[in-house]
């Protein structure tokens, strides 16, 4: 839902869903949980809201040892920040998020990783750098088959060719 810009049906759903996990005691599920209602109040611009969750699924995922649940907390408090305009904490959010995707080596989350902090060097108008950390994305999403991370890599290190007006 929340993909279709149903934000208020998203929320209800996984506030409903929150609370059957709270009352199995999946902590790994509320983690989850708690990730997707962060992303949905960012999306909403309740940003008070969406910290206090994305740090709470960060605090469960630690207490219960799952990697995926913190990488998934560091990589949304990064977006978070980064709507917030806060660049260093959205790097470093960005950064724990990637050194826990290659562990796992989790190609996607590389990716993912990789493109917001090229993104993040871009508005730094640090170009050189910025296409070398895209090329890197481009590669970890060609090995996880994810093609819209693919477009969107390749799509930012042909603008900052062209920026430098290096294209060919």
């Amino acid at each position: 839902y929340a993909e279709e810009g149903k934000l208020d049906e998203a929320l209800r759903i996984s506030t409903e869903s929150l609370e059957i996990s709270i009352r199995k005691g999946n902590k790994k599920e509320m983690a989850n949980i708690k990730n997707s209602i962060g992303l949905i109040e960012t999306k909403r611009k309740n940003y008070p809201r969406a910290e206090s969750l994305l740090k709470d699924a960060l605090q469960i995922s630690l207490k219960e040892k799952y990697v995926y649940g913190q990488k998934k907390a560091f990589y949304n408090l990064g977006l978070l920040a980064r709507v917030k305009n806060d660049t260093a904490t959205a790097r470093a959010y960005f950064e724990n998020s990637l050194s826990l995707d290659m562990l796992l080596n989790d190609h996607y989350g590389m990716a993912s990783n990789n493109l917001q902090l090229a993104e993040i060097l871009v508005q730094q108008q640090r170009n050189s750098e910025a296409i070398e950390l895209a090329k890197s994305a481009y590669s970890c999403a060609v090995l996880s088959g994810a093609y819209n991370l693919m477009t969107k890599t390749a799509t930012l290190i042909r603008q900052q060719y062209q920026r430098s007006g290096d294209l060919p």
